[in-house]
């Protein structure tokens, strides 16, 4: 694919540097797509999906690495252009912002999350992996490390490095200081595999200590039950990675996985982070959804309408907008506020 790729390129740019950086592009397209599905070998069977797929992938190196918005788009155009003129239709057409989720000024405009159907796939594949040759039973682990992205933000290289056993330990002690009313918070360390080697310590639950007590303390044991039911599927494991495997042929054998589903765990972290965002602002007694779940009718401000909604001014509404903003950007991993446009949008741009 490599080099009919190159060709259709050739023939649509002539020379030139434009032919060079549109050569690199479809190269890296096609890289992922002998990682993520080997069983394709013609041009003739890339689908939308495949590239929508790519998409995903792009979009979360934008969230987690920093990578250019404009870029990516680029990426994506490129495959529109390659695979009219190779194939000489144009039944693979996919928007480049609708796809990766980004205007080009990097802030996130839909929050993309995972479709039930292409959890129930995914599910359904791991499920039926049964176990390897040596007696792994991998779909448990995939599903485990879905749940740590679902419930507490995990990135890939996260949930798979994570310590279950030990985690839910430390978690559990605190819990128990925290019914106790000697503790107003219960944290959660993820050290491992993370962005820079930097350690992400967050609370469990958001401000639990300003919540209704009973509820704050179900919330906890509801993610403490997951923690035990990861703990379990790691087996006699560190974390979810088994010992017989490096974590390159441990990634490489999920990708493997989810291949073709239409599923992707850092859509279930950029889903956590809203949902963060919205308890954080429920506990603090404001109605202010993420800026891309916002129903902010065409034509109003984002901050005006929810003033308004809330009764309060509107200065008032953009500070709390970025306690809530702060709340969430630490809690992903990242210490500059802005980085949460990427996952939750931005108010300053509706």
């Amino acid at each position: 694919m490599t080099k009919a790729g190159h060709t259709a390129i050739h023939n649509y740019y002539q020379s030139g540097e434009s032919e060079n950086a549109q050569k690199s592009r479809w190269s890296q397209f096609v890289e992922f797509m002998k990682d993520s599905y080997p069983e394709i070998k013609d041009m003739k069977d890339i689908t939308e999906e495949h590239v929508k797929s790519f998409a995903q992938d792009l979009a979360k190196e934008i969230e987690d690495e920093g990578k250019s918005v404009a870029d990516a788009h680029n990426k994506i155009s490129c495959i529109n252009v390659v695979m009219s003129v190779a194939r000489g239709d144009n039944e693979i057409s996919v928007s480049p912002r609708e796809a990766i989720g980004h205007s080009r000024s990097g802030i996130r405009e839909t929050e993309n999350p995972n479709s039930q159907e292409a959890v129930e796939k995914a599910m359904d594949r791991w499920f039926n992996l049964g176990e390897d040759a040596h007696g792994n039973d991998l779909g448990a682990r995939f599903a485990a490390m879905s749940d740590l992205a679902r419930e507490f933000g995990a990135r890939n290289e996260e949930a798979a490095k994570f310590p279950a056993k030990e985690a839910l330990s430390q978690v559990e002690k605190q819990f128990e200081s925290f019914k106790q009313g000697k503790t107003d918070s219960v944290n959660i360390r993820i050290e491992y595999g993370n962005k820079g080697g930097a350690v992400r310590e967050f609370e469990v639950v958001p401000l639990a200590e300003k919540m209704n007590r009973e509820e704050a303390i179900a919330e906890i044991e509801r993610k403490i039950d997951v923690l035990r039911d990861v703990a379990e599927a790691q087996g006699n494991s560190g974390n979810c990675i088994p010992r017989e495997y490096s974590f390159r042929e441990f990634d490489q054998a999920y990708r493997n996985s989810v291949a073709g589903t239409g599923y992707s765990m850092h859509a279930d972290r950029r889903e956590w982070a809203n949902d963060r965002w919205e308890l954080v602002a429920k506990t603090m007694g404001y109605d202010l959804p993420s800026p891309v779940r916002s129903d902010v009718p065409q034509g109003q401000n984002y901050f005006d309408f929810y003033a308004e909604q809330n009764g309060i001014s509107r200065g008032a509404i953009i500070g709390a907008y970025k306690e809530i903003q702060q709340e969430v950007s630490e809690a992903l991993g990242h210490h500059r506020p802005d980085v949460c446009n990427q996952y939750c949008g931005s108010g300053f741009s509706i």
